[in-house]
């Protein structure tokens, strides 16, 4: 036995087993070491430093399996991991006495983190960031089956279970993750007071409580999820196939271009839950997964909606015959199965004493521009008169002051 690192203290290693060490401290197979294809197996830790595996170690393609971190008072976290950097590894059947089964404060890419345990929370994993990792059936006593409290991107987490709450997730930001299959005992079977943004939650469930999928201050945008929430859609995702956890999106699924771009932006997570590109279309998709040649450029949700297919095939045609095709009235938020929506101006008004008025068909939140030309053979011919614009319900007018003589003038309302 040590205090630190009872199996490895420093240095780099490969291809290694660190098996049954006990530490009273931090580390109990291993203490900031650099451990690559190494197996970190059935390791203790006693006291109050946690990582009953490693801690604070740089982990590439290992093994991490069977650690326990015991201290129950005021340590017992990590039953894997604690703190450093896991690129590629399994971490599964780690038990925490109060927080992080598999993983506590650590940064993972692309790991298992499987079949965890914490008596307190966080049975898979608490803290830290988590890029495209797979947290299933881990447990815990009281908040987030799977995690707790991280950051985590383009990852999956099904099969779960918290007794309390957070069967799936409590706390913390989800970006593009896949959420699906998680129970809690009483509230939020999928996720509880988290934040998620371009996800999926649905197929969670709670033995007591409410709330299936999500509950207790949760705030999500762009998600696929039962029951509705503001800014999000009801639609069932269409797995290739749930039953074996294929949580592929099937070919005609509603959560194919149905994100929102503004939150892949983040460098590290322009990559999907297997390393492929992560926007391949004009959109990008909701959950863990990217399908690279999606059929239609356009959301799915929306073309079904309107009875549209997904195939491609109605994209560019113009379905109630009112000139714009059904890609520009997705554009314009318009109806593409109603010809009386549409984007189009309706009259323009003129006075020497006030310039020039223009008025238009809107949709309330959508933000227009104006722009104007007195000769369209110039270069450019329109120039700008104001950008976003904020639209009303029905009709939105521009007022043009600088069209106060009587030369003729042409003017265009779009929006980027």
């Amino acid at each position: 036995a040590a205090m630190n690192g009872a199996g490895v203290y420093g240095g780099d290693l490969k291809n290694c087993v660190i098996i049954t060490n006990t530490s009273s401290f931090a580390g109990g197979g291993a203490f900031r070491a650099n451990l690559y294809s190494c197996s970190v197996i059935s390791n203790y830790v006693t006291g109050t430093g946690g990582g009953g595996g490693a801690y604070q170690c740089l982990m590439s393609n290992c093994v991490v399996a069977g650690n326990i971190s015991t201290d129950f008072s005021t340590g017992g976290l990590a039953g894997g991991t604690f703190g450093g950097t896991n690129y590629s590894c399994l971490i599964s059947n780690n038990i925490a006495k109060t927080s992080g089964g598999g993983t506590h404060q650590s940064t993972n890419y692309n790991c298992a983190i499987v079949n965890n345990r914490a008596s307190g929370s966080g049975g898979g994993s608490s803290g830290g960031t988590l890029y495209s990792c797979l947290l299933s059936s881990n447990t815990c006593n009281l908040f987030g089956g799977g995690s707790v409290q991280g950051v985590l991107y383009n990852c999956i987490l099904c099969d779960n279970i918290a007794t309390n709450q957070g069967g799936g997730n409590y706390g913390g930001l989800l970006y593009n993750c896949t959420v699906v299959g998680n129970v809690a005992v009483s509230g939020g079977g999928g996720v509880y007071s988290s934040t998620l943004y371009n996800g999926i939650v649905y197929s969670n469930s709670v033995t007591s409580g409410s709330g299936s999928n999500w509950a207790g201050g949760t705030f999500m945008s762009s998600c696929c999820t039962q029951p509705l929430f503001g800014g999000c859609f009801t639609n069932a995702p269409k797995f290739i196939n749930y039953a074996t956890r294929d949580l592929h999106l099937a070919a005609d699924s509603p959560c194919i271009n149905s994100g929102n771009n503004t939150y892949v932006t983040n460098a590290g997570v322009w990559v999907d839950f297997e390393n492929h590109p992560r926007l391949v279309s004009t959109f990008v998709d909701v959950g863990a997964y990217e399908v690279q040649s999606p059929a239609s450029i356009l959301p799915y949700t929306w073309l079904w909606k309107y009875g549209l297919k997904t195939d491609g095939s109605d994209d560019f045609a113009d379905t109630d015959g009112d000139g714009m095709n059904n890609w520009q009235e997705w554009k314009a938020s318009s109806s593409p199965t109603d010809n009386s929506s549409v984007l189009r101006i309706v009259s323009v008004s003129w006075t020497a004493q006030t310039g020039a008025s223009i008025t238009w068909q809107s949709v309330f939140g959508v933000r227009y521009f104006v722009e104007r030309a007195v000769d369209l053979g110039g270069v450019p011919a329109f120039v700008s008169l104001q950008e976003d614009i904020l639209g009303l319900n029905g009709t939105t007018t521009f007022s043009d002051p600088s069209a106060t003589n009587a030369a003729a003038c042409f003017y265009r309302v779009g929006i980027r």
